[in-house]
């Protein structure tokens, strides 16, 4: 379990007999790896819980059969013993967790922000911050990691990792990113949601905190276009499933929301402090 600290005294007493610890997360990896199920793992101090959901949600709206899984609420092992089939999931994953995790390796890994945390558990920053490096320990030239463009942590989190880079921004251009002025949301050079003029809000600056909660909060204002989160995940899985002609699958579930609607409802998905 992520709450019993690496050094506990059974875990302490358990290395220094040569017996494997490893952590939930990793035994349900294991487990569910030879069932052909590709997993997306996301991390990062906040912004995770809401990020799993929408990922997850935004999959099972494209057509692919998605759940999420991990610190979101349920644990990967209950999906390896409950026997469930899924092409993806969308993965929650924790300090605490990877910190035990040797065999943890998704095909495609998200880390939103990094800043001090978890400092009754860490010794310093650096401890926290290596134990998220540490999602990045098995990669490989196949795998794919989405970086936060706007936090230099991050980017130095993932420095030397194999694999492709693919950044998000809310500052400057990027593989995707807000652009203030016109208030779309961009991929590449081509926008994807047009957020509209609206009402304008106070401004926030480049340092302030909530700024990774701005895109949110419009998202928020305009639910009536959710239309266009419908095309984008129709465009996901033209990606991640290229000429499958699959059936839809609604199940995931974040806590104790279940998604299930075919539209993404981003009201229900609740700003993380």
């Amino acid at each position: 379990s992520p709450g019993v600290p690496p050094d506990a005294p059974p875990l302490a007493a358990a290395r220094e007999a040569g017996v494997e610890v490893v952590s939930e997360l990793d035994l349900g990896f294991r487990a569910i790896s030879g069932q052909d199920t590709r997993t997306i793992a996301i991390t990062g101090t906040n912004g995770k819980t809401t990020t799993t959901a929408l990922v997850a949600h935004l999959l099972a709206v494209a057509g692919l059969k998605a759940a999420a899984a991990g610190n979101i609420g349920r644990p990967l092992a209950d999906v390896a013993l409950e026997g469930d089939r899924y092409q993806w999931l969308s993965v929650e994953v924790s300090s605490f967790q990877l910190h035990d995790s040797p065999h943890f390796a998704p095909d495609v890994g998200i880390v939103t922000n990094l800043a001090p945390d978890h400092l009754d558990r860490y010794p310093s920053v650096d401890a926290y911050y290596a134990d998220k490096r540490l999602l990045f320990r098995n990669a490989t030239d196949a795998h794919v990691w989405v970086l936060n463009a706007d936090d230099p942590a991050v980017l130095e989190l993932a420095r030397g990792a194999r694999g492709r880079r693919a950044l998000f921004s809310l500052e400057k251009p990027a593989d995707a990113w807000y652009e203030a002025g016109a208030r779309r949301l961009r991929l590449g050079k081509r926008a994807t949601i047009d957020l509209g003029v609206g009402r304008q809000r106070q401004p926030v600056q480049h340092h302030d905190p909530r700024r990774h909660h701005v895109v949110r909060q419009h998202l928020r204002q305009r639910r009536s276009q959710c239309r266009t989160v419908d095309t984008l995940a129709r465009h996901v899985a033209d990606k991640l499933a290229p000429g499958r002609g699959v059936t839809r699958h609604h199940g995931g579930r974040a806590h104790a929301l279940r998604l299930q609607e075919p539209r993404l409802d981003l009201a229900r998905l609740d700003p993380e402090p």
